[in-house]
């Protein structure tokens, strides 16, 4: 919607304005100082929820990172991939608790 000189946006249409009032003035302004979106408690919720719930993912992520040894991607024998893969599970298997609980 556009927005007044003060930031104010306009969803409504003001009293004295015709059937030929839009939320775009111009129609179509796309405008990135001129337009905007309202956001009100509702919003601002479901964004906490979301940075909250990120942070079970970070919680065993960067652990993961830290002990990735990416013998996956290399011709390193099945023997060594497999004990880096052991040694890799047995480090981020705590961090996978602490991130579900």
């Amino acid at each position: 919607v556009s927005m007044n000189k003060n930031g104010t946006l306009r969803y409504k249409r003001p009293g004295q304005a015709d059937e030929s009032w839009d939320k775009l003035d111009p129609p179509g302004n796309l405008d990135l100082y001129e337009t905007g979106v309202g956001y009100g408690p509702d919003l601002q919720d479901a964004a906490r929820l979301m940075l909250a719930t990120t942070l079970g993912y970070f919680i065993i992520q960067v652990p993961s990172f830290h002990s990735d040894s990416m013998l996956k991607l290399t011709d390193a024998p099945r023997s060594e991939k497999m004990h880096a893969q052991a040694n890799e599970s047995y480090h981020e298997n705590q961090w996978a608790l602490v991130g579900f609980v």
